[in-house]
């Protein structure tokens, strides 16, 4: 008995370690992209995104492949386009209007609820009243967070396109659901790497049919830019989706969103470091956000 609740408490600690992972990883990736649009435009930031985390990837693409079950390819192409394709053009064309990195993050919150709603309605999740209170506490503080930036000047083309990551976040929730009905006994890199795969030549065509070259050629900052991109690529997409399939393997679609409640922690810490001023609301309403996570990973 006493085994059981150590490899238990083991388990609950690595799914933790690797929320904190994710939760650093990704809560970064927004001011990576906003240092990246500050020269190439949405398209070519996402499309940049995808074609250098394909490049990262197609190496291991062949030792993987034999693993995966030819039935699972059309789940493992939906999954590539659904939860990796489309949000990094989403998000991108969202922030280029938005300008606040940590309103982005916080708005990327809402996927805990989506994935719920997403896993009820066409998966089979399980439905806990308990577990949706702790979702919507969470979103209550993401709401009067962003609430706050309501002040600023371009407020209205934050709601504007806040819708563009209200969108995302659905795609993500039902990739999630997809990789943890279809994909639980396929190894988290070999989902990655084919869904990665898929996208490599769509994401080459994208981003060679704008002036991408010649942004590279005339702008001096652009190597710059390139580099916050590939670590953006590497870390924030490679490694973290990663990292990610295998917390919705060990876990649920919806425990293993919870990484979303705390990134805008970290995006709103980017955010400090990039000369936004945090207010004591800002503290409520993280302290609100953390209430819901832990009402709705509580056992």
């Amino acid at each position: 008995m006493q085994q059981i609740k150590t490899s238990t408490s083991a388990n609950q600690t690595q799914n933790w370690l690797l929320i904190i992972a994710i939760t650093l990883i990704w809560g970064s990736s927004y001011i990576l992209m906003k240092r990246g649009l500050e020269v190439f435009s949405p398209p070519q930031v996402a499309a940049l995104r995808l074609l250098l985390t394909s490049l990262f990837v197609v190496p291991i693409f062949f030792r993987y492949l034999p693993t995966v079950p030819r039935a699972k390819l059309p789940y493992l192409a939906l999954i590539a386009f659904v939860g990796n394709g489309m949000p990094p053009f989403l998000f991108t064309l969202a922030q280029q209007h938005i300008h606040n990195s940590s309103v982005v993050g916080i708005l990327n919150s809402t996927t805990p609820l989506f994935t719920l709603l997403v896993g009820v309605l066409a998966f089979g999740v399980h439905f806990s009243w308990r577990r949706l209170l702790g979702i919507l506490i969470g979103l209550c503080g993401a709401i009067f967070l962003i609430w706050q930036n309501s002040h600023h000047s371009d407020a209205n083309n934050q709601y504007e396109y806040g819708i563009l990551v209200i969108i995302a976040t659905f795609f993500y929730s039902l990739s999630a659901n997809i990789v943890k009905k279809h994909g639980q006994q396929i190894h988290p890199i070999a989902i990655n790497v084919t869904a990665f795969s898929i996208l490599a030549i769509p994401s080459a065509v994208v981003l060679f049919s704008t002036d991408f070259l010649l942004r590279v050629q005339t702008n001096p900052q652009s190597w710059r830019a390139l580099g916050f991109l590939l670590i953006l690529a590497v870390l924030g997409t490679a490694v973290a989706n990663m990292l990610f399939y295998r917390l919705t393997q060990r876990t649920d679609a919806v425990f293993a969103s919870i990484t979303t409640y705390l990134m805008p922690l970290v995006a709103i810490a980017w955010g400090f470091a990039d000369g936004e001023s945090i207010t004591w609301t800002y503290w409520l309403s993280m302290a609100i956000i953390l209430l819901g996570v832990y009402l709705t990973q509580r056992q």
